[in-house]
């Protein structure tokens, strides 16, 4: 018999892309506890993402220390768009802000010989969120994976927010990420 230990977990993860391509960075920042409400709200989600031009990506990291002992950490070309984009990203979060950081890693040692480590400001473009949800219990069973808080079926699915317009089959989508993975059908 299979016992459900707790309650879902919900994450995500935003990702963006430069006009560059495989060329430029690739941003890509995790949200825990996420409010199951927004994820249905595409026009916000794309809004958290910067909207239709993004947002400015660089040298200065943000990094917001939540309330249930996560972070977001987040970085932007300066250190306003740092703060700005991990702000927004908090507002996906059930989970409060407790305190927010802004550093700047500077152009010195390594990062002067070793150009692939040197973040330059680059506009970045929404790309795409991956939600996943995971579902606790006691015992193992097929298609379970192991951690500290018991064995877990996770589900998750990759929704692309690069239009203006909301996906046909969003809401379908999202609603079956929130009900969550079966025992028998472990996404």
């Amino acid at each position: 018999m299979i016992t459900q230990a707790q309650p879902l977990e919900l994450y995500c993860r935003i990702e963006w892309r430069s006009p560059l391509g495989n060329a430029g960075p690739r941003p890509s920042y995790q949200i825990s506890s996420v409010k199951r409400s927004k994820l249905s709200d595409y026009e916000f989600i794309r809004l958290v993402a910067g909207g239709s031009n993004g947002y400015l990506w660089g040298r200065y990291k943000a990094v917001a220390s939540m309330s249930d002992g996560h972070f977001i950490t987040c970085y932007g070309g300066t250190e306003d768009a740092a703060e700005e984009r991990a702000l927004a990203l908090t507002t996906l979060s059930d989970a409060n802000v407790q305190v927010i950081n802004v550093t700047e890693e500077k152009r010195s040692a390594v990062r002067l010989t070793i150009k692939g480590l040197r973040k330059e400001s680059t506009q970045v473009q929404p790309y795409r969120i991956i939600i996943t949800n995971r579902k606790y219990y006691t015992e193992p069973h097929p298609g379970s994976r192991a951690s500290k808080r018991g064995y877990f079926i996770p589900i998750s699915a990759a929704l692309s927010i690069r239009s203006a317009t909301k996906p046909a089959d969003w809401d379908q989508r999202i609603s079956q990420i929130l009900l969550g993975p079966t025992v028998s059908n472990p996404g």
